[in-house]
Order: structure tokens, then C-alpha cells, then sequence
């Protein structure tokens, strides 16, 4: 008995291993867009709450020539905004990157599946348009390649979805597709069915699936899905599948591939290698129309799925919870000529198609003028010559490669508080052929940025570090202060000003010049408050600081907020020294600070964080409190750490709108003309700042009439590059870009 046993295990082995070492057949070679060359690309998935679970855990466990280059997700278009692939990128970005890879890259590519059961009538009556504009923009954002699934698994909608029918899918399809197509992207259409749809209308027994194509123009890619216990070769959806891919000339596509058992998983089962993966690769060996297949490592045991009678487990399909036998036979299996496994990008692209038919080996030319516009890098567009498209450009920094564009401009991001790197750019084409590498270009972020101008109250009356409100009547509205309540030209905090609230009896309207009436009806929690504006990035801690004292012991209010702004996003203007109040909206307070202002001078500190991008509001509010003298002075506040900063030459100010500023580069001279208008007699400022936002040189400061003024720059000593001039007066700023060419 125990030698007939061993003989039986003894032929099932060699039965085993006589399957799944037929020898691999020649991909069949189609030209498609993102088509290998008699190669398989190789995905694995997919996403969880935390990231990239399934593909990480199939990475980490793979041999390093078997690691996988695709990587499949799910997005819906409902509400996408035009940041939907940001997070995507960066995950893809760290193995491009090297960042988990121990210093090597590796060229991984999103795989994408659509869902459009619940808004195929959205999608149809064109109120799904912007979101679909928003995906076009998400594909340029990522500037790489991507295969896009279409209504993934479209033949397999929920029962409710009873009106939806095959033509509908097709007018959708094509939606997507032309989208897609009229945007130039290095995306493929996939069009993608499921083998195990349900028992409905759109079940193979009642459907012609010959009537599921759209126009072949729009399919790039013929695609499906297998779930099942044990792989059957003979699926009539798999020979429709390869049937088509003959007759239209479209490569093959194997979105998601999976084990899915039921009261079973693949836990230290070596034995069940031969029910799945082992038939399953083999099988993808021996079809040599497909050229991607993507495994879903995951354990759908944690993810209940809906069957024909309900909730039901999958079982663990995880390669990393397998025996370690079967994970020896699986990556066995792969390790094939047949499959293309993860490698860096010109690699990747010399193995695509197109390089074989351009035969395109020469380089695009090198990128050239290289320059910074504020946070934004540009440079001169380049030639592609060797007749493959422009892929891409890349951005290295310190030598190292971050991120990639499609345009030839870039914003800078990622950069910490006092990080000094240099950039340079190269341009890659569709063949794999990267330029020379750019001349550098220095970028520095400074230690931190002060947000506030004039915090010492250098210019008297009317500072322009600050705008001031009055809260008048109910019926009145706002009213601007007396003058003597603005600037105070004779106490001191610190320095030859500071910002003086006088002893006005708010409360009670008994204030000189009848600015106030009674407010018993409705008392306010802010009588008076002076703020200034200015723009904050979501993410970036703010340090405030002021020095204060009081004439008797007070308590005000300190409060770092959003700035109500109008829907068109222009600052609200005064009108006559009237505020013009924006009522859309609540306003958004970041932090609120009641601070005790004693009798001897003191500086406060504070911190936040802005949780937006936007114009912000720094504001004391004088709030409730009884008669006295207050003074301000040394207002900051830094975004960053404060150490080695510089003053924020790119500020925004609530009366940006009535200053006037001109600047004529005359690069042949080597000068810039500048011409500005003063609409009555002010203290007149007028800088230079650097990209990096370095004071260069102060050119006016003084007093100046009402009228037209112009100032000549002379920029002979200046090296080539963007500059700012900025304008200080009449209560306003502006600021231009003055560039230098030599």
C-alpha cells in the first residue's frame, strides 16, 4: 500500500509539472498603444484604505528580477476633481523614485478600472462632464502611461440598473474613449468584461456579447476578468475574448485574476497550486494574444462580496499568507521569457511596440533656458526628433529624479523650510530616448517668508501694514475711523510708531465726530478691529507675534482666519473707506486667541496651521471691552520657522485694486522702465526681489505728489532671470515681473 501511494504521488508530481512547463508560444504582435513586444506586462492589486496594500505585499515578496510594473486600482468620476491621481502619483512616484526600492527605479504604471453603472445617465446627458474633464487633467498630472478600463466589468450590473443596456454601455465607452483620445494621452481604452457576471439579462446565456463592442477606433485593448475556484481554459467568454482580439487586431488584457473560494483560501495549501495559478499562468503562456495579466493579491475573507444569495467569503487569495510552496511554484511559473517584469523606464520603453516600429533611437533636444516665475519652473519647449511623440519631462533634483510633467513648466512643491536644490530638467520620448541633461538651476525655499508688511508701523498716518474697521450702526454699516485713531506719532512700544486705539467708548457711540451710534439692540462681539490679508498654503504652520500693552489690563481677541472674499475671487475693495462686505458664505476661523493685554510691554507668540490655500486674515478685534488705550506694535507672522527669512514679496492686499504699476524690460539697454500713478500725495516704496524673494535693491523712498511717475532700473548688473518690482502707496501694493536676458 505505501509503495502504490508513493508511486501515485510520485506521477501526480510529474503529471504537475508536465502541465505547467508546456513550452511559452510567440506573442501574437498588434501595434497597440502601450503594446510590449512579444512580452506580458505584469500587474498585481489592488488598493486598500491605507494605500497600495495588495500590490506592496505582492512587491515585497517577489524576487527582484520577478517585481511587477502595473498596478491596478479603482476610481469613480462621481464628484473627481482634478486631484484625484495627486496620491496616486506620489505612491507610484516612490518606486520611480527609488524611495522603497533601495535606491533603484522602477517604471510602475497605474491600471485603472471606471465604474459607470450608477451614472450612466449622467454620463449620457453630459452632466458628467467636468468630471470627466477633471479625469483628462488627473492622466496629464500623473505625465506617464496608463491602461484605463472602461466601465470595468460592465456586463455585471446590480439588478436595480434594469434600463441600462448594451447601447447605452457603447455611447459611454466612446464618451470616455474620445476624451481620452482628443487629449493626446498615453492612455489605453480597455474594453472589459467579467466571466462570472450575473444571472440577469446581461448573462451570457441571454446575451450576444458580439453586440458589446463600440466602434473598434476607440478599443485600444481587449480585456477581462476571472474569479473562480478552478481555471477553465475553455470559458466561452475567454474564446469570445481571443476571438475578438484576432478579428479586430486589439492585444489582450487581464484586469483582475483571482482565487475565489469558498470555505477555502490558499493558506499553507501547496497542494491547491494546480486548481488556479498554476493552470492560469501556464494558460497566459500558451495564449499569445495576451500581453498583460494583473493578480489581486488580496484577502477577500476581509471584504465581504455580493453573490447571487447574498454575502458570501472569498477565502485569502494573498500570496504572502500562501505555503511557501505555493509561492516557490507561482513566481517559478513567472519567471519566463514570456512575462516583461518591472524595470527602469527607458527599459520599459525600448520594449514597447512603437520603439520597434519608429525605430526611433534619437534623443529629443536638450532643454534649454531653464528659469524660475515665482514657484514655478519653465522652460523653452523642446524638439522631439526621432518621430515618436514627447513623453514627458523630467525633473530631477540634486541629480536624482522626482517627479515628471507634461508641459514644459513645473510648480515646485515638496520643498522643505531652508532646502537649497538643484534642478534640472530633461525631456523623454515615447521610444525611451531621454535628452542631455539641462544646465542647473538653483532653487531655494528661504527658512520662512514674513507674511506681514510693515509690522512696525513705519508710515504715518494711514500704515499700510494694516486695514482698519469700524463696526457702525445696523442700519449705517461700517464706518472708517478718525484719523488720530490710526497711527500714534508720539507713545512708543518699540521703534518711532505703533498702532494706538484711543479710549473711545465704543459701546456707547461717544466717540468724537458722531462715528458711532447706540448698539443696544444688537450689541456686537467686535465694536473695532485692525487686520491685514495676506495668502497662506494649506499644510504651512504660521508663527504670529506682536508686542502689546495696555492703559489699563484688557482682554482682546486675536483671530487667524479665512478672508471673505467675493465668488469671483477678488479682494473686496473699500469703497470711501467703507468696507464692501461679501455675505456668500461663513467665514472661516483657523484658530481664535483671547489674549490679556497687561500695563508694561510684552511680546506674544502663537502658532497654527492653515488648513487651505487661500487669503488669509491676521485680525485684533477690540471686541467688548470698556474704554482705554491699547498699543500694538511688531506685528509678524512668519510662514515657516522664522530663521534666515525674508519678507514675502508675493503678498496680497485688500486695496491691491487702485494702484496702477507698469514695467517695460528693455533688455537692449539694459535697463526697465517703470510708471506707476498715484492717485493723491503718499510714502512711496518701490523694491526688487529676486525669484527666491531677496531684497535686491530699494530704489524709491520718499514722499511723492499725486500725478504719473516713472523710474528708470538699471539691470547691467543683474544676472539673467525673473524679478519683482513692488510697489508700495496709496495704501496698496502691486507687483510686476521685470525679466533679465543677457
Amino acid at each position: 500500500m505505501l509503495k502504490r501511494a508513493l508511486i501515485s504521488i510520485m506521477t501526480a508530481i510529474l503529471l504537475v509539472n508536465s502541465i505547467f512547463s508546456a513550452e511559452t508560444k510567440a506573442r501574437v504582435n498588434t501595434s497597440a498603444i502601450l503594446e510590449l513586444k512579444d512580452k506580458v506586462w505584469v500587474g498585481a492589486g489592488q488598493a486598500g484604505m491605507t494605500g497600495f496594500d495588495g500590490f506592496e505585499n505582492y512587491w515585497n515578496i517577489a524576487p527582484d528580477n520577478l517585481k511587477p510594473n502595473v498596478f491596478m486600482d479603482y476610481y469613480d468620476t462621481w464628484n473627481m476633481n482634478e486631484k484625484w491621481a495627486y496620491e496616486l502619483k506620489e505612491e507610484l512616484l516612490k518606486f520611480h523614485r527609488g524611495t522603497i526600492t533601495g535606491g533603484k527605479s522602477y517604471y510602475v504604471i497605474p491600471q485603472i478600472g471606471v465604474n459607470i453603472f450608477y451614472l450612466w445617465q449622467a454620463y449620457l446627458d453630459g452632466s458628467q462632464d467636468d468630471e470627466l474633464d477633471n479625469m483628462v487633467k488627473g492622466f496629464k498630472y500623473l505625465a506617464m502611461p496608463a491602461f484605463l478600463r472602461i466601465g470595468y466589468e460592465f456586463n455585471n450590473p446590480p439588478p436595480q440598473l434594469a434600463t441600462y443596456n448594451t447601447e447605452h454601455f457603447k455611447e459611454i465607452f466612446e464618451i470616455f474613449a474620445k476624451k481620452i483620445k482628443d487629449a493626446g494621452l498615453e492612455v489605453a481604452c480597455v474594453w472589459n468584461i467579467s466571466l462570472s457576471p450575473s444571472t440577469s439579462y446581461w448573462s451570457p446565456y441571454n446575451l450576444d456579447y458580439n453586440t458589446t463592442f463600440p466602434d473598434p477606433k476607440y478599443i485600444d485593448w481587449i480585456g477581462f476578468n476571472t474569479f473562480c475556484t478552478d481555471f477553465n481554459t475553455n470559458h466561452q467568454l475567454i474564446q469570445l475574448c481571443l476571438g475578438k482580439s484576432r478579428e479586430l487586431g486589439k492585444p489582450v488584457l487581464i484586469g483582475e485574476a483571482s482565487i475565489n473560494w469558498p470555505l477555502n483560501t490558499i493558506n499553507n495549501k501547496d497542494s491547491d497550486y494546480g486548481r488556479f495559478c498554476g493552470p492560469f499562468i501556464n494558460w497566459v503562456k500558451q495564449a499569445s494574444e495576451v500581453k498583460q495579466t494583473t493578480y489581486i493579491n488580496w484577502d477577500w475573507d476581509g471584504q465581504d462580496m455580493v453573490g447571487g444569495n447574498g454575502l458570501f467569503p472569498w477565502g485569502d487569495a494573498r500570496l504572502q499568507t500562501a505555503g511557501s510552496g505555493y509561492r516557490s511554484n507561482f513566481f517559478k511559473d513567472m519567471d519566463d521569457g514570456a512575462f516583461f517584469h518591472a524595470a527602469d523606464e527607458a527599459t520599459t520603453r525600448k520594449n514597447l511596440m512603437i520603439t520597434h516600429l519608429t525605430k526611433d533611437n534619437q534623443a529629443p533636444s536638450k532643454v534649454v533656458n531653464l528659469r524660475r516665475d515665482e514657484n514655478v519652473l519653465k522652460w523653452d519647449p523642446v524638439d522631439e526628433k526621432g518621430g515618436s511623440k514627447l513623453a514627458h519631462y523630467t525633473i530631477y533634483r540634486d541629480g536624482k529624479l522626482w517627479d515628471y510633467t507634461i508641459d514644459p513648466e513645473y510648480e515646485v512643491k515638496s520643498l522643505s523650510w531652508g532646502n537649497n536644490v538643484d534642478v534640472t530638467v530633461t525631456a523623454m520620448d515615447r521610444a525611451g530616448n531621454e535628452s542631455e541633461v539641462s544646465a542647473s538651476l538653483n532653487v531655494r525655499r528661504v527658512a520662512g517668508v514674513e507674511k506681514i508688511w510693515d509690522g512696525d508701523f513705519n508710515y504715518p498716518p494711514t500704515s499700510q501694514a494694516v486695514d482698519w474697521r469700524w463696526m457702525g450702526s445696523m442700519d449705517g454699516g461700517a464706518k472708517g475711523p478718525p484719523d488720530d485713531c490710526r497711527i500714534d506719532t508720539t507713545g512708543k512700544l518699540d521703534g518711532k510708531y505703533c498702532a494706538l486705539l484711543h479710549d473711545y467708548d465704543i459701546s456707547s457711540g461717544s466717540n468724537p465726530g458722531n462715528y458711532w451710534r447706540k448698539m443696544t439692540d444688537n450689541p456686537q462681539d467686535y465694536k473695532l478691529q485692525f487686520f491685514q490679508c495676506f495668502q497662506v498654503k494649506k499644510g504651512e504652520k504660521y508663527k504670529i507675534s506682536f508686542q502689546a500693552m495696555a492703559k489699563e489690563p484688557r482682554t482682546i481677541r486675536l483671530y487667524f482666519m479665512d478672508n471673505h472674499i467675493s465668488p469671483d475671487h477678488k479682494f473686496l475693495p473699500c469703497i470711501n473707506g467703507n468696507p464692501q462686505w461679501d455675505t456668500n458664505g461663513d467665514w472661516q476661523f483657523y484658530k481664535i486667541w483671547d489674549v490679556e493685554i497687561g500695563t508694561e510691554a510684552k511680546t506674544y507668540k502663537y502658532e497654527c496651521t492653515a488648513p487651505e490655500t487661500e487669503t488669509a486674515r491676521l485680525s485684533f478685534m477690540m471686541g467688548k471691552v470698556e474704554p482705554t488705550t491699547i498699543w500694538i506694535d511688531k506685528v509678524s507672522c512668519w510662514e515657516g520657522d522664522g530663521a534666515n527669512s525674508i519678507q514675502d514679496p508675493y503678498k496680497n492686499y485688500n486695496s491691491l485694486n487702485n494702484l496702477k504699476l507698469n514695467v517695460v524690460n528693455l533688455s537692449n539697454k539694459n535697463i526697465a522702465k517703470v510708471t506707476y500713478d498715484l492717485a493723491g500725495k503718499s510714502k512711496v516704496s518701490l523694491n526688487v526681489f529676486n525669484c527666491a524673494g531677496k531684497l535686491i535693491n530699494s530704489y524709491v523712498n520718499d514722499v511723492q505728489a499725486k500725478g504719473k511717475h516713472t523710474y528708470t532700473i538699471k539691470t547691467d548688473k543683474l544676472s539673467s532671470g525673473v524679478y519683482y518690482v513692488k510697489l508700495n502707496a496709496c495704501g496698496g501694493v502691486n507687483i510686476k515681473n521685470m525679466m533679465v536676458v543677457r
